[in-house]
């Protein structure tokens, strides 16, 4: 799972959506339309053979989404490499930013209702899976990145580790309490 073996870890966190309503939501959005499927077929007004089509295209559909909605993880690597973030089973190696190219570093709090990977207009790159609170990065390059953790405190000792140097909050968070 560890891409480097003879890498010194700082920091090792997998993390998986955890939001029990995003979870229900897709699960009723997907079963209501084959609820109606069958209730049209046994009121009569669907035929048996547009029944069939139309849930199995919906079951079509649903299966990717789950897969990626239950069972994909993010991992957020923090070694003397640099920051290395995987999606699991996805990617093999993963996207490592090196030590060399962080610039800035500071405690920040997660984008209101932003989880997934997508771009934020003053965040840069999101990665969010759990926790409301990250570390925002900056790049050599002027590039940003925010990437969330449920250990934020482990995630900023582990930073801080690899940069020999304190991160600093953003003011809007409370660093005691977490």
């Amino acid at each position: 799972m560890l891409d480097s073996v003879a890498a010194k870890n700082y920091f090792l966190e997998v993390q998986q959506l955890k939001k029990t309503w995003i979870k229900a939501l897709v699960i009723f959005a997907s079963c209501t339309p084959v609820v109606l499927n069958l209730i049209f077929y046994f009121s009569g007004k669907l035929p048996l053979r547009d029944f069939m089509i139309s849930t199995g295209f919906v079951l079509i559909a649903i299966v990717p989404v789950y897969t990626l909605l239950f069972f994909t993880k993010f991992q957020v690597q923090v070694s003397e490499e640099g920051l290395r973030l995987r999606w699991l089973p996805f990617q093999n190696k993963g996207k490592l930013i090196p030590k060399s190219e962080i610039s800035d570093v500071r405690i920040r709090k997660a984008p209101f209702g932003h989880y997934g990977w997508k771009w934020v207009l003053g965040y840069g790159w999101v990665y969010r899976f759990e926790g409301n609170a990250g570390i925002q990065l900056e790049t050599t390059r002027g590039k940003k990145l925010f990437v969330s953790s449920g250990n934020i405190m482990a995630f900023k000792n582990g930073m801080e580790k690899l940069l020999n140097k304190t991160i600093e909050s953003d003011g809007l968070i409370n660093t005691d309490r977490f």
